[in-house]
């Protein structure tokens, strides 16, 4: 029973909670799929166009896309409804809305893998060691 007073009235009038946007942006060339959320869907495609989402801007540049309304929830639900339309449709999204790790054991792996990747350099061990070069290459 959900009356006023309720934690669902509450929840859904509150003044400030907004109606959120999950959208699919379609590349008609190639088929390439972007999906997001935002409150300002004008806003939000300005906002691609600047260039500061890469994986959208991508579709952007070639001006044949669609941009396609999949659904439109409460604010307070919106990245485990964006990660579930990610999770549903197969897509170019460089980053998860929600990450299964925490950030800070993310951050971790991220820190392992690039202090491999500068070790790598100038040690035989590794493939792409620059001891391996020959030097007579550059003459």
């Amino acid at each position: 029973m959900g009356g006023y007073g309720s934690g669902w009235y509450l929840r859904i009038n509150h003044p400030y909670i907004y109606k959120m946007i999950y959208y699919k942006l379609l590349d008609n060339t190639n088929g390439d799929v972007y999906i997001g959320s935002c409150i300002n869907l004008e806003q939000r495609i300005r906002n691609h166009k600047s260039g500061k989402q890469v994986s959208a801007s991508k579709i952007l540049k070639n001006n044949n896309y669609s941009f396609i309304v999949l659904e439109e929830t409460d604010e307070y639900e919106r990245l485990p409804r964006e990660q579930y339309w990610m999770d549903k449709i197969p897509n170019i999204n460089r980053r998860p809305a929600v990450r299964k790790i925490t950030k800070k054991e993310y951050n971790r792996q991220w820190t392992a893998r690039a202090n491999k990747w500068k070790r790598s350099f100038g040690d035989p061990r590794y493939g792409n060691s620059l001891s391996s070069i020959d030097p007579d290459l550059f003459l």
